[in-house]
């Protein structure tokens, strides 16, 4: 035992992984001295120079032991010999080494298909690690794959990694500082009372690695409400390899949404603490104050759903700022009973969004999620809140809502064109920045003010540049905003789209200043 402790105390000193090994740690590449079971012999001959090969496939039941000839674990094998393979097929039983059993895998095809576990351990074989908790009264398994590798999550959705390689964004930090969003969680995710199953996202026995937009039972307990949030296997994630990441913000993708189903329903006038973590990610150019939760006693189907409800609870703050470290919302909810469902993400409406520029090159607020916690209080007080059923509305700092004003001056009539100003894209881009979202409402109050106005968006540009490439840019900026305009409810069949390109000028492109005012966006009515 003493020198499987003394491993366990380098591996812990030399790993980033965040649960430590203990005694209860098997090291089975370590402790296996001897091995014993039956072959499969093939014979083949090459066909380039008539020699034979002989060679041994693992075949029927293998024993493994220790140096003092306990048996650790027992496995059944299936040789293909056309293949030239041997797969895991059956039941592998591991052992502790008193030789009582662990845990029993059954393989079909070396893929597991059931497991049962006997004892809370952490079994360590080759690069896999198999981590067995007690969860909600049931010992549960859950496999990390590459223990070796620390995976480092560089996609074009996040990059998870903290201080080392974000020391650009920490005077954005020390700027917009909240220390009270980097507070403690009262309750520890595993607590027997959460309600929240797989509240780390450790359990996914389909997903070996990160997936972008992940799909309906890839994660347990944890379902997509909206198309397209993120699931990521990293040692950058809070706790554990596993969390989650999901848009708050964005005028050209899907705004996200998870839902899980609750461990039990929650008891009519119970009070509990909800919390979780949450942590900006690297490339986003803007904070969101959109983020909420709602507890329901159906399961929400779709997106559309999502929009249509009101939540619980609701981020009472401007911002959420930081990259480096993880922030902490909570608040008290008391429930109305019967609730089975808790669905998470941004439930404001878009023109509703307050918005805060940081340092980021996507103009998104994306969020990576962990550490999800609902468990029961005796009282509110025992429980911070950064959130609240009824928030303080934030003022946006970039953009005017237009709550009161459509900006049209005149009756409208078919036929009728105008220029959309301070609609802004990047430099030969399509996306919409967020600076133009107040002509963008302006212009959904004249149709939301006119229910049977139909509209066509018209792109334009400059002539600077290929044609056909002008052609294309315009086509697109005009199709995203229309996007805007269906995702802020407008029906789509009243709206159409077409790029011009240069062929349509409205000034000399000789001069910049001519360039710049053919570089728009036009809409003309084409039905009331």
């Amino acid at each position: 035992m003493k020198f499987i402790q003394f491993l366990v105390t380098m591996f812990v000193v030399g790993s980033a992984f965040v649960p430590s090994f203990a005694q209860d740690t098997l090291f089975y590449d370590t402790l296996i001295r001897s091995q014993a079971g039956d072959f499969m012999t093939i014979k083949r001959e090459s066909e380039i120079t008539g020699l034979t090969d002989t060679f041994k496939l693992k075949n029927g039941t293998w024993d493994y032991y220790d140096k003092e000839g306990v048996l650790l674990k027992r496995a059944r094998y299936k040789a293909i010999g056309a293949l030239q393979v041997f797969q895991r097929q059956g039941v592998t039983t591991y052992f502790d080494l008193e030789g009582n059993p662990v845990l029993d895998r059954t393989y079909e095809n070396d893929q597991v298909v059931s497991e049962k576990a006997y004892q809370t351990k952490v079994i360590i074989e080759g690069t896999a690690m198999l981590n067995i908790i007690e969860q909600y009264g049931e010992l549960v398994v859950f496999e990390h794959l590459n223990r070796f590798r620390s995976p480092k999550i560089t996609t074009e959705y996040t990059n998870l990694r903290a201080e080392g390689e974000l020391g650009y964004y920490l005077a954005t930090e020390r700027r917009l500082a909240s220390p009270h969003l980097l507070d403690t969680a009262k309750f520890w995710p595993n607590d027997p009372n959460n309600l929240i199953a797989n509240p780390m996202f450790e359990d996914h026995p389909n997903l070996p690695t990160s997936k972008a937009s992940v799909n309906k039972g890839e994660v347990k307990y944890w379902e997509p409400v909206s198309p397209t949030p993120d699931f990521f296997l990293s040692e950058d994630c809070k706790s554990g390899t596993g969390c989650m990441g999901f848009r708050v913000y964005s005028l050209v993708k899907d705004i996200e949404y998870i839902q899980n189903k609750l461990v039990k329903p929650m008891k009519k006038d119970s009070v509990y603490c909800f919390s979780l973590y949450v942590k900006l990610a690297n490339q986003c150019g803007y904070t969101s104050n959109g983020l909420g939760v709602h507890f329901s006693k159906k399961p929400i189907k779709d997106i559309n759903a999502v929009i249509d409800t009101k939540p619980n609870l609701i981020l009472n703050e401007s911002y959420l700022p930081y990259k480096t470290r993880w922030m902490l919302l909570q608040c008290s909810y008391r429930a109305k009973g019967g609730e089975k469902y808790a669905t998470i993400g941004s439930f404001k409406q878009l023109k509703d969004i307050a918005l805060t520029k940081v340092n980021g090159y996507a103009a998104e607020a994306y969020y990576i999620i962990d550490d999800v916690t609902l468990a029961p209080v005796s009282d509110s007080t025992r429980c911070g809140c950064n959130m609240d059923a009824h928030p303080v509305k934030p003022q946006p700092q970039y953009y005017d809502t237009l709550q009161n004003d459509t900006g049209w001056t005149t009756r409208p009539e078919i036929g009728m064109k105008f220029v959309l100003e301070n609609v802004y894209f990047n430099n030969d881009k399509h996306d919409l920045l967020p600076e133009s979202i107040g002509s963008l409402n302006r212009l959904r109050k004249l149709l939301d003010k006119y229910p049977g106005m139909r509209i066509q968006i018209i792109g334009h540009t400059s002539s600077v540049g290929g044609y056909e490439h002008n052609i294309e840019l315009s086509r697109r900026r005009a199709k995203q905003v229309r996007n805007y305009l269906i995702l802020s409810g407008i029906d789509k069949d009243r709206l159409r789209s077409v790029g011009r390109g240069p062929d349509e000028p409205i000034a000399d492109n000789a001069t910049e200043k001519g360039q710049s005012l053919n570089r728009r966006v036009e809409v003309k009515i084409i039905g009331l």
